[in-house]
Formats: C-alpha cells, structure tokens, sequence
C-alpha cells in the first residue's frame, strides 16, 4: 500500500502537494470577541490576532470574564431605575459610583484587545453612570454673602449603637465645636456619657432607646421647643427642634428610618420617609433635615422625599462624600445614606465627612449660613 500523505485539515493542504501563496485565513484574523461570537473553539493560538498568539488562552478567558462583569452592571444600572417595583430594584439603584468605576475598567479592557462591539456597549454604561455621579461634583453658585445672616455648624453621625469608643468621639466633638451636635442610634450609654458635654451644649433632647433607633440632640443656641414626632405605622420616634436666634426661628428634624434589607422594615421605611415629607413639607423656612435615611441619591423613596419637601442635598457641589459602611476604609467602596438637607434659602459654605469614630457610619459636618 502506497503511502499516503497526511492533509492539513486547517487548510485543506497535503504535505506534498507544492505550497501556493494562500490568502489570510479569516479566522486567523478574527478578533477575540468575533470568534466567541461565533462559537469557533479555540485549540491553537493561530486562532487569535498576532498580537495577542502569544497570550492565547489567557487572553480569552479575559475577554469572557470582563464581557459578564459588563453585562451584569449594565444590568444593575437599569435595574435601579426601577427601584418602586421591588425592594430588590431598588437596592442596585445605591451602587452608581462602584457600577461607574466597573464600566471604565471594562471598557479599558475591551479597547485593549479591540473588542469593539462591546466597548460600545461598556461606554453607554460608563456614561449611564456618569450622568448620576458627575452632577455632585459640579460648583454651585457662590452663597449670597450681602444679607443679614447668622452661621451654623452642624455635626451629625450614627454612632452605632454597640460602638463603646465613647472618649474618641467627645474629642472629636471637641475638635469639631459645633453649634448642632446630632447623634442616632443613641443608647443610655452614649446618653451617659456624653453628659460631659452638657456646658457646651445647654440645650438638649435625647430619646435614648435599644435597636438602633434612639436620637440625640444638643444645641449651644437656644431651642424653643422640642417636638417628638410619630413616622409610619410602626410610631417611629423622630425629632423635631425650633432653634430661636432673635426671634427667628430655625427648624431642624433628624430622622432615622428602618433599614430596607428585610421586606417587613423596607415597607416601613418608605412610609417612614413619606410621612417626613408630609411633615417637612408643612414647616415655614428656613429648615433642615438631617439623618441616616438608609437611601442613596439614587433611591426613588429619596428623590419622592427631594421632590415634596423642595429640600436640596447640602454635599450639593462638594462631591459624594459617601459614609456608610466606614469599616471599607476606600470611599469608593462606600455608599451616601447620611443625609443633610436644607432649605433653598439656605446657603451652604462646605460639606465633608469627618473621621471614623468606630461606628459603621462616617459623621457628617455642614457649615452654612442662615437668613435672619
């Protein structure tokens, strides 16, 4: 029997038969993504660009991996404009920042092995987020300065309430000097200790109670009244303060509704957040609202509450400036759910967050001005 040659089955060519001058081969030259898209197994590193045969495998399994991880944002980022449907919805509505930071480093990676189809795609994302982030950042108009005013510094944080690092956070207090010292998830404890600071701050409230929803608040300016007020149909206590400078009255209410992870407290918690506008709302200006309403800037519950109350983000023009939770030590792994919101005829002079004081929460501290 005679012998015969073995035929190259990539190209159909025997051993012996003279070799002519071939054309590319088109999956020689495909790129990584068209040939994942068309269901070729890679077996040899022929198969890839030239640029990238000699990464091979790797290669792929890159491009496979930032492909799902793009496709899951994208998902996540639509879903949060769907918050009211589902609690769920809802939740990946918090996450604009991560899901921005995730969109550009897919995007670096599919320009990087000229994936363009879904570059594209990575950068409808990449803007998608954009759009909720970037605004923060932008400068607001300078505070009209020229009329009668007075200042204000307000201090707020959730202190957590199993946190026993009590002589930290006076010092920090201390330090601070505030006009307005808010605290939630205020224990007997933190109410006891915090009684060192009775000069400084002659006037109070506090409503000391167990499972994170006891408030606190002094003030160094005199306080007409103080007012505890019903949130939800679970009776959730909030505050209410009429400070008095001259005649003119400033109200302040702190409010710390349900965390939403359980269905049972995300139901509470919107009605929690409703009943604040309702109240707010109702109050004469100029008025503040202050708390941990445990929802982003991109929640619907929150934007309800924006919308009714006219309120504006004090962190308006000064960035992000997320709080929660502080043990990420990264604030880009971090989410905004501590809020300060004021009236628009409120100037606010800066907005930042302070250093961790061994709660799960960043405090808050707001300098801004008030009309007389």
């Amino acid at each position: 029997m005679s012998h015969v040659p073995y035929l190259h089955t990539v190209y159909g060519v025997s051993e012996a038969t003279p070799r002519l001058p071939r054309p590319p081969s088109p999956v020689a030259t495909a790129s990584c993504e068209e040939l994942i898209g068309s269901g070729i197994v890679i077996t040899t590193n022929r198969l890839l660009p030239y640029r990238f045969r000699a990464e091979g495998r790797a290669i792929i399994v890159v491009l496979v991996l930032t492909r799902a991880s793009a496709v899951t944002v994208f998902l996540c980022s639509i879903a949060g404009f769907m918050g009211e449907v589902h609690q769920y919805l809802e939740l990946s509505s918090h996450f604009k920042l991560q899901y921005l930071i995730v969109a550009l480093a897919c995007l670096l990676v599919f320009v990087a092995l000229q994936a363009w189809r879904s570059a594209l795609y990575a950068c409808f994302t990449f803007f998608l987020n954009l759009a909720m982030v970037l605004p923060w950042y932008l400068p607001q108009s300078p505070a009209n300065l020229k009329q009668s005013h007075y200042r204000v510094k307000l201090l707020f944080t959730n202190v957590q309430s199993a946190n026993k690092n009590f002589s930290d956070f006076i010092s920090f207090v201390i330090e601070e000097d505030p006009h307005v010292l808010i605290i939630q998830e205020a224990t007997q404890p933190w109410i006891d200790r915090l009684k060192v600071l009775q000069e400084r701050f002659p006037y109070e409230k506090t409503l000391p109670k167990p499972r994170g929803v006891g408030i606190a608040l002094y003030s160094r300016m005199p306080v007409e009244r103080f007012d505890i007020i019903s949130l939800g149909s679970e009776r959730l206590s909030a505050l209410l303060a009429r400070l008095n400078r001259g005649g003119r009255v400033l109200s302040v209410v702190t409010v710390h509704p349900r965390n939403p992870l359980r269905r049972g407290n995300f139901r509470q918690r919107n009605e929690q957040l409703w009943d604040t506008a309702s109240i707010v709302q109702a109050l004469p200006e100029p008025k503040i609202l202050v708390g941990d309403l445990n929802a982003s800037l991109w929640s619907p519950y929150y934007a309800h509450l924006i919308r009714q109350t006219g309120l504006n983000n004090a962190r308006e023009g000064f960035g992000l400036l997320p709080t929660w939770p502080a043990f990420m030590s990264w604030p880009f792994l971090m989410i905004p759910i501590d809020h300060c919101l004021v009236s628009p005829d409120i100037d606010v002079l800066r907005m930042r967050t302070g250093r961790n004081i061994g709660s799960d929460h960043l405090p808050i501290i707001v300098d801004m001005t008030i009309p007389d």
